[in-house]
């Protein structure tokens, strides 16, 4: 629109970017969206402390305008609420760093897949899929495909994002799991047949086992038998 088109103009000048966070003070909910493109302390701070806004609509601006803020400051910020806010605070912090790469959200990521807090732990399992070495996470990984739920899909998704190293073992690891489910080894089986390579092939056998379509039942055959004689008794 013409207003935001404007805000992103004032971004570009010091004395314009700083009339935008003035606003945004205010509660102007679209200067507030503007800030997420500012790379300053104050912008990311302003967006940090109207995040606590009693007015829901100003308080979900900031946080999506924090959340979109890839700059130094803003990962500062989003990291110190993880550290320092409460549980949904938290929550939202890991919302916006799952994707970045400097060191501070990695080793808030990190820090989250170890949390025994299921939710803070799945959030932080999502942003293991990439720029963090294997030595890093796989154990962090490794427990979280034993977890349920959000935990273990979460852990699934960050693995299907990486690429070789350990992805192939953890993949059979739960294959070959006793403390996974049916529709569990269903989803590692299909993630290792799209791989392929050596793995895929050493494990053929319960890839096809836990890829193979279920038996559907019905009138003529009510426990879904499949019988090569069928048709004929049905003719």
């Amino acid at each position: 629109t013409l207003r935001e088109s404007v805000f992103n103009v004032l971004n570009q000048t010091p004395g314009g970017a700083s009339a935008v966070v003035g606003l945004a003070k205010k509660g102007n909910v679209k200067a507030l969206a503007a800030l997420s493109s500012q790379e300053s302390t104050e912008a990311a701070n302003t967006l940090l402390d109207l995040m606590g806004s009693e007015d829901k609509e100003v308080a979900d601006a900031a946080r999506s305008a924090l959340q979109s803020n890839h700059s130094a400051a803003g990962s500062e910020a989003l990291s110190g609420l993880y550290f320092d806010g409460n549980s949904d605070e938290q929550l939202a912090a890991l919302e916006g760093l799952r994707y970045r790469s400097d060191e501070r959200s990695r080793s808030v990521l990190l820090d989250a897949a170890a949390s025994e807090n299921p939710e803070v732990q799945a959030k932080g399992l999502y942003g293991l899929g990439w720029g963090m070495a294997d030595d890093e996470v796989e154990h962090l990984l490794r427990d979280g495909l034993r977890g349920d739920g959000d935990v273990f899909d979460a852990a699934m998704s960050a693995l299907q994002s990486r690429s070789g190293g350990i992805v192939p073992d953890l993949l059979s690891e739960v294959l070959e799991g006793d403390h996974v489910t049916a529709e569990q080894k269903r989803e590692a089986a299909n993630a290792l047949r799209q791989l392929g390579g050596a793995a895929a092939r050493d494990y053929a056998d319960l890839i096809a086992q836990y890829t193979e379509e279920p038996k559907v039942a019905s009138d003529h055959n009510p426990v879904g038998i499949v019988d090569e004689t069928m048709p004929l008794l049905l003719e």
